[in-house]
């Protein structure tokens, strides 16, 4: 016994202020989910950015030097509204799988982010994809 009448044995355990029992535990997002989804909309804005490069370099080339072209401007230009299509569709459809992680799972930005980008590389592709309805092909 002390001098102020308590145990000296009895030890209080100090208080843990990095886990208190009064905050919500936030699961951590699951990584490859994240990064495919994060990265999944500027991947598919590059990917399609350069397939519409590439397939009109490769059909307006040989017509300017005055060769044969592989394909009608028409093609290309179905080509190119096709692709334009389907880059939409999937940047947009990581955007909803990025909402849907969101609803799951409240308080991770990152899933804003995803969002954020899904949206804007969809606007991005629409975007490359318009200047063939505007100026047409080659």
């Amino acid at each position: 016994m002390d001098d102020i009448g308590g145990d000296v044995t009895t030890a209080h355990r100090p208080v843990d202020t990095l886990e208190a029992p009064h905050e919500p535990v936030v699961p951590a997002p699951s990584s490859w989910r994240l990064w495919v989804l994060l990265l999944g909309g500027p991947s598919l804005w590059f990917a399609h950015f350069m397939i519409v490069y590439l397939a009109a370099e490769a059909v307006c080339t040989p017509k300017l030097i005055g060769d044969d072209q592989p394909w009608s401007d028409a093609t290309l230009d179905r080509f190119v509204v096709a692709s334009t299509v389907v880059a939409v569709a999937l940047c947009l459809a990581v955007a909803a799988l990025s909402w849907r992680r969101l609803r799951r799972e409240p308080g991770q930005w990152l899933w804003w982010v995803s969002i954020t980008l899904g949206i804007g590389s969809a606007l991005s592709v629409i975007a490359v994809g318009s200047s063939t309805l505007v100026v047409g092909g080659c």
